[in-house]
Order: structure tokens, then C-alpha cells, then sequence
């Protein structure tokens, strides 16, 4: 369906950034104190970021919160808007764990 097609559109603009060389790889810290790259371009989404994430580790896109420089990174936001233009800043996951007793 739709979101399928998004997912492939998402993922030739983003090779094709790579072999333009516009990408960066940007550090993501994992819960566990793992660390792992992606390659990504300023004009990716959050959404897109956990997306990835999702890919690499599993993580579901609504169970992720990220966090960088002190910040918690919004989905409708990209990682130029947060001044996230280089893997200068690791990201970090962390977990958003559902409430209730």
C-alpha cells in the first residue's frame, strides 16, 4: 500500500544522497550502551530516523523516544531543524514504556 511506496521512495532518496555524498553517518546509542551508524541526510525526518532504527534493531517506531543534546527529538521535525548536520552529536534511544499499574 501507501506507506510501503513511502517506504521505498524514503529509501532511493536516501541512497541516492549516499552516492551523492551528501550523507552523514550519525552515532546512535542503544539502551544497552551499544553503539551503531546510520546514514542519513539533514532533510530526514525523526520519523525517518526511527524508521531506520526500526529496520537496524527493531526497535517499533512508537516505543522509540530520541534524545540529542539534552533534547527529545520530535517525529515531524528533520535533523537539520535540531542542528543535526554531522555525526558530531550521538543520538540516544530510549524507551517509551507504557504507563499503568
Amino acid at each position: 500500500g501507501r506507506i510501503l511506496q513511502q517506504k521505498v521512495l524514503l529509501r532511493e532518496r536516501r541512497q541516492k544522497a549516499i552516492d551523492n555524498g551528501e550523507s552523514f553517518s550519525v552515532p546512535v546509542k542503544s539502551l544497552t550502551g551499544d553503539q551503531f551508524f546510520l546514514n542519513v541526510i539533514p532533510e530526514n525526518s525523526i520519523y525517518d530516523v526511527k524508521s531506520f532504527i526500526l529496520e537496524e534493531i527493531g526497535v517499533p517506531i512508537t516505543q522509540q523516544r530520541l534524545i540529542c543534546k539534552g533534547k527529545q527529538l520530535e517525529n515531524q521535525y528533520t535533523l537539520k531543524d535540531y542542528g543535526i548536520l554531522d555525526g558530531s552529536y550521538p543520538i540516544n534511544i530510549v524507551l517509551r514504556l507504557r504507563g499503568g499499574l
